[in-house]
């Protein structure tokens, strides 16, 4: 069940079809100093309209066991979160929450990949990008499991050839709705000079090559953060769970991104490629550009510090460590 309407929390329900697509029915009431919540700012599979729903049911299920745990551990950090009020927000069932992350970034930064791919990669993506001027390309990915309608693609396509950036495309064979994809005839031919697709890729050595300017991404939350952690600003393109609430938060909380309107409440919502050229544009010059940079390479630095002996995230998993060192003992 979800409070919403009011600081007083005394209504308690499912949200109708109509509320979700309201952006005045806000959420406000949520412990710590979390910004107001919309609706469709709500991980998709709870937005279920009656307890009985298998999945809602199941998610309710699940979070009934989280107090009798020790810890919760999160793959984020106290600097992007609003520092211990996150913390204490997460904690109010009795279970104490401690922020661990980016969980990637110290194997990262000692020039270990501990990351594995689902799919083959293809390498030769690097080669490309050491040709390309510093900040210049636009990465596009919707992650793993993301697809759109082969009418969207086409219209992205033609966005990102309008907007004349050089891009490197991670083009899955199963995006087109579980297909693959036909690109609009000509497209490669028109921008073969400044264009790569590939089918895969080590996405997070892609955000750390010094040309990449921009990431048009699918709001999966390891990507937000991964992108975050490389000091990228983002366009966000959510397409299910928690990828509207990631969204959200790069845009309207932590100022690192931007997103294409409507989305959220019409997942059949044409994005035209004239709107996608205008956003890309906005991402990759200008002054919105320089604030979404200033903003994301201060949380890269808060991120790589965290990570650091003496950071909040290095003392956050100590403190687990030994906590559990102590229990275990206490056990024999």
């Amino acid at each position: 069940m979800i409070p919403w309407n009011g600081g007083a929390c005394k209504r308690y329900g499912f949200f109708q079809e109509e509320d979700l697509k309201s952006k005045d029915k806000l959420i406000t009431c949520l412990p710590g100093k979390i910004p107001p919540i919309r609706p469709t700012d709500i991980v998709s599979f709870l937005r279920e309209k009656h307890i009985s729903e298998i999945v809602f049911s199941a998610a309710l299920d699940e979070s009934r066991f989280q107090n009798i745990g020790d810890y919760v551990l999160v793959n984020t950090f106290e600097e992007l979160e609003g520092g211990k009020d996150a913390q204490m927000c997460l904690s109010v069932n009795g279970c104490p929450a401690l922020a661990i992350g980016p969980l990637f970034l110290p194997n990262f930064l000692q020039g270990k990949n501990s990351v594995y791919s689902m799919w083959e990669e293809d390498r030769t993506c690097f080669q490309w990008l050491d040709g390309q001027a510093q900040g210049s390309v636009l990465y596009v990915s919707f992650g793993s499991i993301a697809i759109k309608s082969e009418k969207q693609l086409h219209e992205l396509a033609l966005g990102l050839e309008a907007c004349g950036y050089p891009f490197l495309w991670v083009v899955r064979s199963d995006i087109a709705e579980g297909k693959s994809l036909d690109l609009p005839e000509g497209f490669k031919d028109r921008t073969k000079d400044r264009a790569l697709i590939v089918s895969w890729t080590n996405q997070l050595k892609v955000l750390s090559h010094p040309s990449i300017g921009g990431f048009l991404t699918h709001s999966g939350w390891n990507s937000s953060l991964e992108a975050i952690s490389m000091g990228i600003p983002m366009i966000g393109w959510p397409y299910f769970g928690d990828q509207f609430l990631n969204c959200r938060f790069v845009k309207d909380v932590w100022n690192v991104g931007l997103d294409f309107e409507g989305v959220d409440v019409d997942e059949f919502k044409l994005v035209t490629k004239d709107i996608v050229e205008s956003t890309i544009r906005s991402i990759m010059e200008g002054s919105i550009r320089m604030k979404l940079c200033e903003n994301v390479v201060r949380l890269k630095k808060a991120a790589h510090k965290t990570v650091m002996e003496g950071g909040t995230s290095y003392t956050n998993l100590n403190t687990f460590v030994e906590d559990m060192q102590k229990i275990a003992k206490s056990r024999v």
